[in-house]
């Protein structure tokens, strides 16, 4: 294995053992420049106040799009580690986000994140991919964080 494959196993799983909410792999960038809309993490504005119903939104949108983005990237290049792992987490993610919605009548948003998914030519594109998309699900949530949350 490559220094560069090790490295990014080794950055994907410690971000993905990091915490419930901060394991995703998707590129958000492919996301929103496919759907020419801001999608998940890539809507998120540094320093901008965002209501609850956006924050869930945006949280639940990028969990959809970290699903995606692993479930091509193992059709493209089989199923393995960390990709499967995280794929798994997203799930877990998805399944604890959807009862907040209607704990807080918001509507739960369609997942349509398959349909704007780039799935990179290579497994080390993939790799950095995962990278950099768990930099902004990090952002994300830490902008999240300053705001005023409920207990839940």
């Amino acid at each position: 294995m490559g220094k560069t494959k090790k490295w990014a196993v080794a950055a994907l799983a410690a971000v993905a053992m990091g915490g419930a909410f901060t394991a995703t792999a998707a590129d958000k960038n492919a996301v929103t420049n496919q759907g020419n809309a801001a999608y998940g993490s890539a809507a998120v504005v540094a320093g901008k106040t965002y209501k609850l119903a956006d924050m869930l939104t945006y949280a639940i949108e990028d969990e959809y799009a970290a699903h995606a983005e692993y479930a091509a990237i193992m059709a493209k290049f089989g199923e393995q580690r960390p990709f499967s792992n995280i794929m798994r987490a997203e799930q877990t993610h998805i399944a604890r986000l959807t009862p907040l919605f209607a704990a807080h009548g918001v509507a739960l948003p369609k997942d349509n994140a398959a349909q704007h998914v780039v799935v990179p030519a290579t497994l080390a594109e993939a790799f950095k991919i995962g990278v950099d998309a768990e930099i902004k699900n990090i952002a994300m949530y830490e902008a999240f964080l300053r705001a005023e949350l409920p207990a839940d």
